[in-house]
């Protein structure tokens, strides 16, 4: 079963009165891993690593691992009504392909499935590509530049729809600067910001 397929098996499981999960609707993103990739990837590289988890999806077998399927166009906005106001210029599809390459080649994504064209109107259906994002399981290796950073207690918790809404409205660099922001410091068991500890000053790179 493919992670768009799984998606929608979990919302028709709800529908017909399943048990909610807050994980399959909320984004618990450790926060260490979410100021490493917006310190050390690009704009472009760290809006996939946004969408993927915006777009994660648990598979709730056991040993079977969740995934994130992601299509060019969805990386590819803002919307143009944010374009226009902020005189943004999306990412063109080799930005985004180079993007994906950087988050994978980091070690913030990995390549479930490959994604395919479609093949005219007789042909096949294309299908968008689908990834592991690893900072969502638990005991996964640490990217290196996420190793070198201190350790940040807790998650950020986003609604997965309210991330794909920032994506829809923000440009590449304002978005990884709003990840910036709100990963700077611990965060408590619910998500909230530890206001107890200092944030930490941060610098950005590229």
């Amino acid at each position: 079963m493919s992670g768009l397929d799984r998606m929608k098996a979990e919302q028709r499981r709800i529908l017909h009165g399943g048990r909610f999960r807050p994980e399959d609707f909320y984004a618990s993103v450790p926060t260490t891993w979410l100021q490493g990739a917006a310190r050390s990837l690009s704009p472009a590289a760290f809006r996939v690593f946004w969408l993927a988890n915006a777009n994660w999806a648990p598979s709730h077998r056991p040993g079977e691992r969740g995934r994130a399927v992601l299509g060019y166009n969805q990386i590819r906005s803002p919307s143009p009504a944010s374009r226009r106001q902020d005189n943004a210029v999306p990412p063109g599809r080799s930005a985004i392909a180079a993007g994906i390459r950087e988050a994978i080649a980091a070690g913030f994504l990995e390549l479930a499935q490959a994604g395919s064209r479609p093949r005219g109107q007789a042909g096949a259906r294309g299908r968008a590509a689908e990834y592991f994002v690893p900072c969502r399981e638990v005991g996964a290796a640490l990217p290196s530049v996420v190793a070198q950073l201190q350790r940040l207690q807790g998650k950020v918790r986003l609604h997965a729809a309210f991330m794909r809404s920032l994506a829809a409205r923000l440009s590449c660099p304002a978005l990884r600067l709003l990840g910036l922001l709100i990963s700077r410091g611990h965060r408590e068991a619910s998500g909230d910001l530890d206001v107890g500890v200092a944030p930490l000053p941060w610098t950005v790179c590229g």
